[in-house]
């Protein structure tokens, strides 16, 4: 019932430590400190939880080690309800289940993947994907939600309950280089468009006029 006129969309921003810089030995320190890295990876990142939907991405990637070889790994809490999903990575050897991963390591984890995922039947923003785009990292995801809204045509939308259809996705991506790069470039200038000091003048703008 609040009249339109009253209302100011404030986006996120992301933050400088994620960008495409790698150092020299970063891929030796996520395998010397995590055990990933040997292969190549898809990334999620997230609380362990039912609307992060990642029992569907488990299934998908069943699909996707038919053609390419790849783990997953995923990074985030176990929150609620999240056994279906621990016995699902438990009983595959290439699904990583890393937990809390330390700030400071995680723009390493999205420059080293080869795409994050982001399956998620609900997201109130989707801060995750930019971190990603930020960091020259292809991102494959949801359709569902606010992500549309934050992805834009930087990244692969897909339906969350569409298994076969992430499959397909996460293939692309993984097996077409032309495909790779377009994403990375879009995905890199759209990240550059979600700033901290954006969000803040937007702030300083909506409290002026009130």
């Amino acid at each position: 019932g609040i009249a339109p006129e009253k209302i100011t969309t404030i986006l996120l921003g992301v933050s400088d430590a994620f960008g495409r810089e790698a150092a020299p030995s970063e891929r030796d320190h996520l395998q010397a400190n995590y055990g990933v890295g040997k292969r190549p990876f898809v990334l999620a990142v997230g609380t362990i939880q039912p609307r992060k939907n990642y029992g569907r991405l488990i299934r998908a990637l069943d699909r996707v080690r038919e053609v390419v070889d790849v783990d997953l790994v995923l990074i985030g809490r176990t929150a609620w309800l999240a056994e279906p999903i621990l016995e699902a990575a438990a009983s595959r050897d290439h699904v990583h289940l890393l937990g809390f991963v330390d700030d400071v390591d995680l723009p390493a984890f999205y420059r080293q993947a080869a795409v994050l995922a982001l399956p998620s039947l609900y997201e109130g923003f989707g801060l995750e994907p930019l971190e990603a785009m930020a960091c020259g990292t292809p991102v494959v995801a949801t359709s569902a939600s606010s992500v549309p809204e934050v992805v834009g045509a930087a990244g692969l939308l897909i339906d969350p309950l569409d298994v076969p259809g992430w499959a397909d996705a996460l293939i692309a991506v993984l097996t077409d280089p032309e495909l790779r790069s377009d994403l990375t470039d879009r995905g890199f200038a759209r990240a550059a468009t979600f700033t901290w000091r954006r969000a803040a003048e937007a702030w300083l703008q909506a409290i002026t006029r009130v």
